[in-house]
């Protein structure tokens, strides 16, 4: 008998709710349908994302770091492999056609937006590395690598929306689908593998802003 084979309610503490067998909603037999989207949606069961503010400070920390160290072979060749990744991602499809891709196709054609939104590849690194800095700050390891995947991935995912024409002729914002599911962990592993080569097993301690 599985040590989760007499499980009816959701595995987060407190919550309670039955878990998806159950209620007929999905396939889990550990969670609830709410938190199962919510893990869809953070990558994580139980931590949000992260909101502008708490990058914040981290995204200072990232843009010094870059700028002070410009010439570092690292930080380069991290900027080569962005440059790549949007160079190959081919064409940017319009909003409305992306229900029809797989994850692995939705992360290709978010970064080819990002280039055709004219993104610089510092930027991006920017972001990445500000996204790993404050993960570590909160603890985040690599038990939690989907979290920082899918943090890193929503990141860089928000950088390019777009403008698609009604038929009144009148230009309006193009809405793309809430970023969750596999694209974000898709996406993500190829930017936590950069961030991991451009870092190349820092004391992150070091970067991170003395404790309030």
């Amino acid at each position: 008998m599985g040590i989760y084979s007499e499980r009816t309610t959701c595995l987060i503490p407190g919550c309670g709710r039955p878990i998806q067998t159950l209620t007929g909603t999905g396939h889990s037999k550990k969670y609830c349908k709410q938190h199962v989207e919510f893990h869809r949606r953070h990558g994580s069961y139980w931590f949000s994302s992260l909101k502008a503010e708490d990058v914040a400070p981290f995204r200072r920390i990232s843009e010094k770091w870059i700028k002070k160290n410009a010439a570092d072979f690292r930080i380069n060749f991290g900027l080569q492999q962005i440059e790549s990744l949007l160079e190959q991602a081919g064409r940017a499809e319009n909003a409305y056609d992306l229900r029809y891709f797989s994850g692995k196709e939705k992360a290709r054609i978010a970064l080819a937006r990002i280039r055709a939104a004219g993104i610089a590849p510092k930027e991006i690194l920017t972001r990445i590395i500000a996204i790993t800095l404050c993960c570590e700050a909160r603890g985040v390891d690599n038990r939690l690598r989907e979290y920082r995947h899918v943090q890193l991935a929503k990141s860089i995912h928000r950088l390019a929306s777009g403008t698609h024409r009604t038929t009144s002729g009148f230009r309006m914002k193009t809405k793309y689908p809430r970023s969750e599911g596999n694209v974000l962990r898709y996406l993500g592993r190829q930017l936590d593998d950069i961030a991991a080569f451009v870092l190349n097993d820092r004391d992150l301690s070091q970067f991170l802003p003395p404790a309030k």
